[in-house]
């Protein structure tokens, strides 16, 4: 939906889970996905918890999550849940409850929905804190409550109809806003990861339309280096010769194109893993954008994921004119009144109907979110100028003073920058990788107050692990990207070492490329291989990759001896302190970026100086020809990466080595 239509609405929290029906025949619970299987066995604490609400017969409709510490919905933490079939789920499941077609021998589907809710609300009335939950609803204009569901890191909002009757198909009475565009897809094949790894490189995707397969582009991000390779090891065994659609509709996509670069081919499989995937939008020719791996969806047939599409306000009809209940108004009174009566009916035997009657009217006489809701408790309208692009009604990215100059030498402005970024997203992940990330940004541009930030709240570090994520911090007016030398699940072991050669006062260009050959060729004595980037300033970055076998504090030692080595052998060239004054006429092989939580501009990000200059991975046989650090910017990076034959560092990300033989040359313990 792109916009909040007219009409009355409840507002629910979109919740990120698995839905899911629960069966009661004869005080006996059948838990049953939306695909029609019984999970009863796999999910027993909450057969036992819809059973203790003592209900002869009935069929409850919810949806199954994992919360984080701060009450919201995560997906990864319910795949990991209930990820193996035959594994039992752990008890920190928890069962929202949001409508109620069935119960005790009464047809409550042509019952108004505000009705329904009633009778669930009173059943629910005693399940706080226990696995079961009433899904509440907000009093909160759905424009404020999506911008603060989006805020919270939700997936979105549901509004219905409160006159409504239950079915089972889509309809209009359901829809649903999103922070961001997400749904399933089937995988229609795969590629391997570049390094040569058994590992999943990306995944291919598409949707059925009708009886037809249709290509939908691909995703390369989103999960971990243990999931790539149970993926990478569950779609081998799946794979076929061809494809089961048009082969030419790939050859045409945005992803033969990197194809060549990224050196994946295409492995297809039968079409019967489906996943969920986030992204930013659709391309006109009907491929996902920007797209993050959010999971795989065990509970949904392939067969039954078809292309989604944001349906314009003015066409979802009032609700005077909607398809309304079946049952005239005295009949869905009747119904629901005589279900009501029902549900104390079956709790009188265990409670006192007076005490009873006075907790249900205390539920409903209640406005705040109860705890049956943490997922919301704390949501808050967001002001306007801190409203997040995801947050934006139409769940597109929306860039606020687009036209802002931030750079006033070459008069680039806010949404160039954007651009840049959106154009080198698939050459800048793999550098963003899971590191923690500092950035610089500039709110009123690289010539006013530039703000260095490491942290989200508190010691929180910032990851940006998909485009998305990239593309909200440049909203955020976030010009430069500075990476740690670990990833986000070892920090304390550093996957990179980085000798930053930064050119003090009078020092040619000419002279900082000689410098790199001498380091390289200092590297290569020790036993390591390296890799050179442009810094986007005055200097550049000579990169070497390593094992994830030592701490920071030894790499650190090994880096600080080699330029100790470089200065004391060539005292004319380098300078191995650091300071202004220390490096006039020479160089600085800066060391200290190799400390734990240093940083260093990442590849392709984009600088906060005059012209914009860009961090740019090159190979070592360009270097002769390179007249400047900041020669590729925000305005011709991307014309080089459009003739690029191949990635200069694509042997980078294969390679194994440690400090090992370079600390005993240096005599390093």
């Amino acid at each position: 939906m792109s916009a909040t239509p007219p009409g009355e609405w409840i507002a629910e929290a979109k919740f990120d889970g698995y839905r899911l029906m629960a069966r009661v025949d004869k005080g006996k619970v059948r838990l049953i996905t939306r695909g029609g299987n019984d999970w009863t066995d796999r999910l027993g604490t909450l057969a036992e918890a819809v059973a203790g609400l003592g209900l002869d017969n009935g069929w409850l409709d919810g949806e199954i999550v994992v919360l984080r510490d701060d009450g919201a919905p995560d997906f990864n933490l319910l795949q990991n849940a209930i990820g193996h079939p035959k594994r039992r789920a752990p008890a920190d499941l928890v069962y929202f409850l949001f409508d109620v077609p069935f119960l005790n021998g009464h047809d409550l589907r042509e019952v108004p929905l505000r009705d329904r809710r009633a009778v669930l609300r009173a059943l629910m009335a005693e399940q706080e804190d226990g696995p079961l939950r009433f899904s509440e609803d907000f009093a909160v204009p759905p424009e404020e409550m999506l911008a603060a569901a989006c805020q919270m890191r939700l997936e979105g909002l549901i509004l219905k109809r409160p006159d409504s009757s239950y079915v089972s198909a889509r309809s209009d009475a359901w829809i649903k806003l999103k922070c961001q565009q997400r749904q399933e897809f089937v995988v229609v094949g795969f590629t391997d990861r570049s390094d040569g790894a058994k590992a999943l490189g990306s995944l291919l995707l598409g949707y059925y339309e009708g009886r037809a397969l249709r290509y939908a582009g691909r995703v390369g991000t989103g999960w971990s280096l243990k999931l790539a390779g149970e993926l990478h090891r569950q779609l081998a065994a799946l794979e076929v010769k061809q494809p089961h659609f048009d082969e030419a509709t790939i050859a045409r996509s945005h992803w033969a194109k990197l194809s060549g670069r990224s050196g994946g081919v295409a492995r297809w499989v039968k079409p019967t893993v489906v996943v969920e995937v986030a992204f930013a939008e659709w391309t006109p020719d009907g491929h996902v954008r920007h797209a993050s791996f959010q999971g795989v969806r065990v509970d949904k047939a392939p067969r039954d994921v078809g292309r989604e599409s944001a349906k314009p306000a003015e066409e979802v009809k009032p609700a005077k004119e909607a398809k309304g209940a079946k049952a005239g108004k005295s009949d869905a009174a009747s119904a629901a009144g005589k279900a009501g009566k029902a549900v104390k009916a079956d709790k009188a035997a265990k409670a006192e109907s007076a005490e009873k009657a006075r907790k249900v009217e205390k539920v409903e006489k209640m406005e705040k979110p109860s705890r049956s809701a943490p997922a919301a408790k704390r949501a808050s309208p967001v002001a306007k100028d801190q409203r997040s692009a995801a947050a934006a009604p139409s769940g597109q990215l929306r860039i606020t003073h687009p036209d802002r100059v931030i750079d006033p030498s070459t008069g680039h402005t806010k949404i160039e920058l954007v651009r840049y970024y959106e154009s080198v997203i698939e050459w800048m992940q793999p550098h963003l990788g899971r590191r923690p990330v500092a950035i610089v940004r500039a709110p009123d541009g690289i010539e006013g107050q530039l703000f260095f930030q490491k942290h989200v709240e508190g010691d929180e570090l910032i990851v940006i692990p998909d485009a998305a994520a990239l593309m909200q911090m440049t909203q955020m007016n976030a010009i430069e990207f500075h990476t740690w030398n670990a990833q986000d699940d070892r920090l304390d072991r550093a996957d990179r070492l980085i000798v930053d050669l930064d050119p003090g006062e009078g020092v040619a260009f000419g002279a900082v490329v000689e410098a790199a050959r001498i380091t390289r060729a200092l590297l290569k004595e020790l036993g390591l291989l390296s890799w050179l980037k442009t810094s986007g300033g005055k200097g550049l970055h000579v990169v070497v990759p390593l094992d994830r076998r030592h701490d920071h504090a030894t790499v650190k030692a090994f880096s600080q001896a080699v330029v100790r080595h470089l200065a004391e052998t060539f005292p004319k060239k380098f300078s191995a302190k650091s300071g202004p004054r220390n490096r006039v006429g020479k160089i600085f092989p800066d060391y200290l970026r190799n400390g734990e939580g240093q940083t260093t501009a990442c590849a392709f990000s984009a600088r906060a100086r005059p012209g914009l200059g860009v961090s740019m991975p090159i190979d070592w046989d360009e270097l002769g020809e390179l007249k400047r650090a900041d020669h590729w910017t925000i305005a011709n990076a991307r014309d080089r990466l459009s003739f690029q034959k191949q990635d200069p560092w694509q042997d980078y990300w294969g390679t194994r080595q440690t400090l090992t033989r370079g600390l005993k040359l240096l005599g390093l313990p």
